[in-house]
């Protein structure tokens, strides 16, 4: 039965992904809507630098655009069990009840939600966005988190052929936590002291355009 559930939450992931590249293929070039949709197999689940899953992961993702705004819904299914959630044991657990315990296995062990503007002027381009972190399996130990973020484009600067800087401003709020073992190390971050977490991250580059 548990082997049954796991299929059908992999060959849906699978076919909403399709169906989303069969929408992209069919939709008229000059429709303000546009759709997109892909799936990758990982070995590891990394985010920005943290190993949060060490072992294979599906991970589908789809997006809705409409003029210069989207919508995108990211998930990560675990393949095979290697982490827990709440009442979601390990079989090597030894406070796990009686049985064959899989943990996540199969499971939405994170749902994450985008959504964004952006826009192009003559020598700027912007790009404002949240996203809406979940953990569906272990919601009462691991807090959902937002996060805000805005970055700036530059095309009209000196020696435009050869630079394009870009700056971009992250703001997290780390549900009633005080630390956030997730964070992007890019730059400085900032904790703000109080029952809920904020973070605060800038990162400004340039980028070589060839």
């Amino acid at each position: 039965m548990k082997k049954k559930g796991f299929m059908r939450r992999v060959s849906f992931a699978l076919l909403s992904c399709v169906l989303a590249t069969v929408l992209v293929q069919g939709q008229d070039e000059d429709s303000v809507f546009s759709f997109g949709g892909d799936a990758a197999v990982v070995s590891k689940y990394i985010w920005r630098g943290q190993r949060l899953t060490n072992d294979w992961g599906l991970q589908p993702s789809a997006t809705l655009g409409i003029k210069g705004f989207s919508f995108n819904a990211w998930e990560n299914i675990d393949l095979t069990a290697v982490n827990e959630g709440d009442g979601l044991f390990l079989s090597e657990n030894p406070l796990a009840p009686a049985g064959e315990h899989n943990g996540l296995q199969g499971k939405f062990s994170e749902v994450d939600y985008t959504f964004s503007f952006a826009r192009s002027f003559e020598q700027i381009s912007i790009d404002l966005g949240t996203i809406f972190y979940t953990f569906p399996e272990r919601s009462a130990s691991l807090p959902a988190t937002t996060e805000l973020y805005g970055s700036v484009s530059f095309d009209s600067v000196p020696f435009r052929w050869l630079l394009r800087p870009r700056c971009t401003w992250m703001w997290m709020k780390v549900g009633t936590q005080e630390t956030q073992p997730f964070m992007s190390r890019r730059a400085p971050v900032i904790p703000f002291s109080s029952p809920t977490s904020f973070f605060l991250e800038s990162t400004c580059r340039a980028r070589l355009a060839l």
